[in-house]
């Protein structure tokens, strides 16, 4: 059966990694520019945890990018890099759960 990470194609984990190597990319950039509302450190760790998962190929994560990928997956920011499988993954599949017959008025 497996965990959701499991269910999430190698490909999909990628492209959600990619996205976050460029967005904190961007930010070192704006840092570096002089933002001076940039965390530096924070993003460089950020950016190491995410080019670790592109570099894997979303294989073998660890502790750290399986909770950043779980934080990003929940988030619905990335929805547009799955597929609709994986989006009713992540959304369950509410409509079987629910039954009108156990409502009450």
């Amino acid at each position: 059966m497996g965990t959701l990470l499991d269910k999430i194609s190698k490909e999909s984990i990628v492209k959600i990694a990619e996205s976050h190597v460029r967005r904190f990319s961007n930010m070192l950039h704006a840092a570096a520019q002089g933002n001076p509302h940039i965390r530096v450190s924070e993003c460089e760790g950020y950016k190491r945890i995410w080019e670790r998962i592109v570099e894997s190929n979303g294989e073998n994560l660890t502790k750290a990018g399986k909770g950043e990928l779980l934080d990003a997956l929940f988030s619905g920011s990335y929805n547009e890099l799955l597929t609709e499988e994986e989006q009713a993954l992540l959304e369950g599949d509410e409509e079987d759960d629910y039954d009108e017959e156990d409502e009450e008025d």
